[in-house]
């Protein structure tokens, strides 16, 4: 009959059991070379023993030469161990690694020492090989595996071996038991991949609030476990590459896409649409994707005239209506953003007609088509007018220009004495050649070609 002791030393970790065979606790006994003999490839092992001869030593207990079996409580680190009289494994544990997908081989030749010379043994999985993926043949103690291994599936087995010693009829006269870990090693058969090949978010352009701030997070998801499955980020592109200070960035390990200053959308530094790569590596496969990165318009430009001054010249006696000048102003802000770009124009400085009072020129109000408003002008009068011309943008930004008109001439007024009539007294009898009379004539036109004549003589100079 074998008699079992359940002992529990308080100040210790209890989750492990250590069960140990020993013929007796005879004083001639030596017990610590027994257990030292079992102990001897786990050190670990080896203490709860020496706890246990100690404890036993206080107690001073006496326990009968027939009992063969001693249970002990032992720290976590401390594997199971049975080792019978008539036969044990060498050591508690064995560890053994393969790399997954690999075709089915052996992981270990297990042998076994057995106390009687003559007796045989025989192996066998006692836990683990309920799905049938391992085999320990019973007379060689060869353990296999019988498909490739998942480490995504599972990386790590835990086994318990056992071992029986026969005799010479077949008869049990031992068993001994021992654990085997197989840990499966990752291999990288996966790449990253993107679930979307275009990643975009939105932004207002000139924003420097909260710098550096997260606009966009990114992820690549890789199918391998373990290192093989740590993806690393990297970010190229606009405001990136060749970029004394960058504008954007990544994590590398979060794939959280920065802004790192205010971006400006409008010409001629700036752009509506930032377009960016980032790229996921497991360190042997690698996976990219685009990130846009598009601005919001802000009015934050005023319009303005690529040539502040025009000069036309526009013939007197052109009738209403007629085109002076067709002026157009320029906005940088986005046309598509509500009226931030919708240009108004307008004559903030016109001339005033002093007989009817009213404006001599007009503008289109759209297209900033400067027309005349009256007819007709009249160089005589006045020869240049100068117009101010106004673009507004739909937040209330202005930009001025100027317009130059210059009134041609035309022919337009017939030619004047100063006076009605000269009188001139001539000598009598005087026959000398020479000046009688200088007749100053008034004409304002400037393409003149005067003739004189004297109709009573007929004659003309």
């Amino acid at each position: 009959m074998k008699t079992k002791l359940n002992f529990t030393d308080n100040s210790l970790d209890s989750t492990q059991i250590l069960r140990l065979r020993s013929k007796s606790l005879d004083p001639k006994y030596d017990t610590s070379k027994r257990a030292e003999k079992l102990n001897k490839a786990n050190e670990i092992v080896w203490e709860c023993v020496q706890m246990l001869v100690s404890r036993l030593k206080e107690i001073k207990l006496e326990l009968p030469a027939t009992m063969n079996l001693l249970t002990l409580v032992c720290p976590s680190s401390v594997t199971k161990l049975v080792g019978g009289d008539g036969v044990e494994f060498p050591q508690p544990v064995y560890e053994t690694q393969v790399a997954e997908n690999t075709p089915p081989a052996t992981l270990l030749h297990l042998t076994a020492a057995t106390h009687t010379q003559g007796q045989g043994v025989e192996y066998s999985i006692k836990e683990g090989a309920e799905d049938g993926l391992f085999t320990l043949e019973a007379n060689s103690g060869t353990l296999a595996f019988t498909q490739p291994l998942d480490y995504e599936h599972r990386d790590q087995y835990e086994l318990v071996v056992a071992v029986r010693a026969v005799d010479g009829s077949g008869g049990s006269v031992g068993e001994g038991e021992a654990r085997v870990l197989v840990r499966v090693v990752d291999v990288n058969e996966y790449p990253p991949v993107f679930p979307s090949p275009l990643h975009q978010t939105q932004i207002t352009e000139e924003d420097d609030s909260d710098l550096p701030k997260t606009i966009l997070k990114v992820h690549a998801d890789d199918d391998d476990g373990g290192e093989c499955g740590e993806v690393r980020y990297e970010l190229s592109g606009d405001g990136v590459d060749n970029a004394t200070q960058p504008a954007f960035s990544v994590h590398p390990t979060l794939g959280e896409v920065y802004m790192l200053k205010p971006l400006d959308r409008d010409p001629p530094g700036g752009q509506g649409r930032w377009r960016l790569g980032v790229s996921a590596t497991d360190g042997q496969y690698t996976a990219t994707a685009a990130v846009h990165v598009n601005l919001k318009d802000v009015n934050d430009n005023a319009p303005y005239f690529p040539n502040a001054t025009v000069f036309v010249t526009l013939p007197e006696n052109t009738p209403r209506g007629s085109s002076v000048a067709h002026v157009v102003a320029s906005d940088h802000d986005d046309p598509r953003e509500g009226n931030n770009a919708r240009l108004v124009y307008s004559l903030e400085k016109n001339v005033i007609d002093e007989t009817t009072g009213r404006p001599i020129f007009s503008v289109n109000a759209s297209s900033g088509l400067v027309t005349t408003a009256i007819c007709c002008l009249d160089r005589e009068k006045t020869e240049r007018y100068t117009l101010q011309l106004v673009a507004t943008d739909g937040g209330g930004l202005k930009g001025t220009g100027t317009v130059v008109v210059r009134v041609g001439d035309i022919n337009d007024v017939s030619p004047r004495f100063s006076l009605a009539a000269y009188q001139v007294t001539v000598p009598e009898s005087d026959d000398t050649a020479r000046l009688l009379a200088s007749l100053p004539l008034i004409d304002p036109d400037i393409t003149n070609n005067i003739t004189f004549r004297l109709p009573y003589t007929g004659q003309s100079n």
